[in-house]
């Protein structure tokens, strides 16, 4: 039987318009594998579009080739609408077992023909990427508003207005409402910014809520990342971390503490390098199983195997699948991304990102860090940031804060926040 066949019969003999739309809205173009089932469903579709319902006339005013050549198409017994949604789920069942069968053969034949170890890697991945995203195609997936309804009242509840997770910044949580799940927001500055010692304090908030924080790095090695975790948590510069001369008595008892309680349960790390996008994939599905509602970290963009003489489309692709990836995974991904060296001297704008047009159609915030001491080097700018905040689905907007570099501490600006700042070095002091 051609079931393809008979399912347009089946809709080709609903008594109304309703009726034909309701079965056609659960069907799409990748369905139908016929060439000539595939142009009577495009013709259908636009038959439809017009609001008019299928029959005889339509059809052939429509396509005059079509209707003839396909008559019998009104030799169809009726039946019950059940019956032909359940027709619906029985050819896509059967294309997801072909769709599967075809790809998995296809990664055989390139598996058998690859010696090149890390070649054979990126097939593994990709056979683990491509297998996970194909998902059986059940029909409409509308939105359920009862659930969002109750994840708006649950937000609605909280006193802190956020409807994400803190960043440790008030201004900052102000303009985003927090790292919100799922999104991908890209932090962007120049080398040596402070990019990665953003991400080293906003994990210490994260681990103060108890929010379990993946970080990949792709540049920072484990020794290094380590390092600024304990520095970051015990309040020590890491410069004195050097040796036990360079460390204070206070100091040595606050590090051995926090070895003692650190939880690096909450704080999970990898530190990789020359990983593709596929890998990179991979990894994103992995930390969302392994983790409940992780926040992701990866360090940084441009790191992800690319070609250099195709840099703009490569990144712009690359951002669009991590983009995707927060989607179907649910998690909310930091991705930072270096400026072009332009930025060394001008203030820092979103044309500055390498692959900027790319990056700012995939990404759902874009926040950059412009140390301004590094741009002036004058001393009184010593500590200082500006933030710039653009936003799909919010307002956009510069905030001014400080920050202790040497214990990847950033907090609100004195002068615009002295309660604030008070506020912050009293929970920096919780147990651990």
């Amino acid at each position: 039987m051609d079931i393809e066949y008979e399912i347009l019969k089946d809709i080709y003999a609903r008594s109304s318009f309703q009726e034909q739309m309701n079965l056609i809205v659960e069907l799409n173009n990748q369905d139908f594998k016929s060439e000539k089932n595939f142009d009577i469903f495009k013709v259908f579709n636009n038959i439809l579009l017009k609001r008019i319902k299928i029959d005889p006339i339509s059809f052939y005013e429509m396509d005059k080739r079509l209707a003839i050549d396909n008559a019998d198409l009104g030799n169809s017994e009726y039946i019950s609408e059940s019956e032909c949604l359940s027709r619906i789920k029985q050819l896509k069942e059967r294309n997801y077992r072909t769709d599967i069968r075809n790809k998995a053969q296809n990664w055989i034949t390139d598996l058998n023909k690859e010696n090149d170890t890390d070649k054979f890697d990126e097939i593994k991945n990709s056979m683990i990427i491509g297998l996970s995203s194909t998902d059986l195609d059940t029909g409409s997936k509308f939105i359920n508003p009862v659930e969002i309804t109750q994840k708006i009242d649950e937000n609605m509840k909280k006193d802190a207005g956020l409807e994400g997770y803190t960043w440790g910044l008030t201004d900052l949580d102000y303009f985003t409402s927090g790292i919100v799940v799922p999104r991908m927001i890209v932090i962007g500055g120049l080398k040596k910014t402070g990019k990665s010692r953003f991400i080293i304090n906003t994990r210490f908030h994260l681990y103060q809520k108890k929010i379990p924080s993946v970080f990949l790095s792709l540049e920072m090695p484990p020794y290094e990342v380590t390092k600024l975790t304990y520095s970051r948590f015990a309040g020590v510069p890491d410069t004195h971390f050097r040796s036990i001369g360079y460390m204070q008595p206070d100091e040595k008892n606050s590090y051995e503490k926090v070895k003692r309680e650190l939880d690096w349960n909450l704080l999970p790390t990898e530190c990789i390098n020359s990983v593709s996008v596929n890998q990179v994939l991979q990894r994103i599905r992995m930390y969302s199983r392994i983790y409940k509602n992780p926040i992701i970290f990866i360090d940084y963009l441009q790191r992800i195997k690319h070609d250099r003489n195709k840099q703009a489309t490569e990144l712009e692709q690359i951002s669009n699948a991590i983009a995707d990836a927060t989607r179907n995974y649910g998690v909310s991904i930091i991705l930072l991304a270096q400026l072009a060296n332009i930025a060394e001297r001008e203030e820092p704008n979103i044309g500055h990102l390498k692959g900027s047009g790319g990056i700012g159609e995939a990404s759902d915030c874009i926040i950059l860090l412009d140390n301004i001491f590094r741009r002036t080097k004058n001393d009184k700018d010593k500590g200082k940031f500006k933030i710039v905040i653009d936003q799909r689905y919010g307002d956009s907007g510069i905030i001014k804060i400080m920050s202790d570099l040497g214990t990847s501490t950033f907090c609100d600006s004195v002068e615009t926040y002295p309660a604030v700042k008070s506020d912050y070095y009293k929970d920096e002091n919780l147990d651990l």
